[in-house]
């Protein structure tokens, strides 16, 4: 089972890492190792734009049969978790189908799998 952290990346940002993504996975990584909630939240904001979940969750809703729990849906194997700070996937699958879903939503995605190391682009990668 992989997990999946979908940030959406301020567009400046997406230029300048576009080509190599590492530092911003470096620093989106340690953004989980600070205790200070002040400081976590104004990098954030540096870092990414908010996400639009009500759009995300209205095209789940209308588009796909689903079981829900509060903003989390299930499609299949694949287990969606809708936030504004990001999107959570947790599948089977090394690239489920929802992704193509979301690269529609912004073409800025970075995905992070924290646990193997695993990062990249969403519109590259699809």
């Amino acid at each position: 089972m992989r997990k999946y952290y979908l940030f959406n990346i301020k567009s400046e940002l997406n230029r300048i890492f576009r080509h190599n993504p590492y530092g911003l996975y470096k620093t989106i990584e340690d953004l989980y190792d600070i205790k200070r909630i002040k400081y976590e939240v104004a990098l954030y904001n540096e870092l990414c734009d908010l996400i639009d979940s009500s759009s995300i969750k209205y095209y789940i809703e209308n588009t796909f049969n689903y079981n829900k729990n509060k903003d989390k849906y299930l499609l299949g194997n694949t287990l969606i978790e809708v936030n504004r700070s990001c999107v959570v996937v947790e599948s089977e699958y090394n690239i489920p189908d929802i992704f193509k879903t979301l690269g529609i939503y912004s073409k800025n995605f970075l995905v992070i799998d924290f646990y193997n190391n695993d990062y990249f682009w969403l519109n590259k990668f699809i």
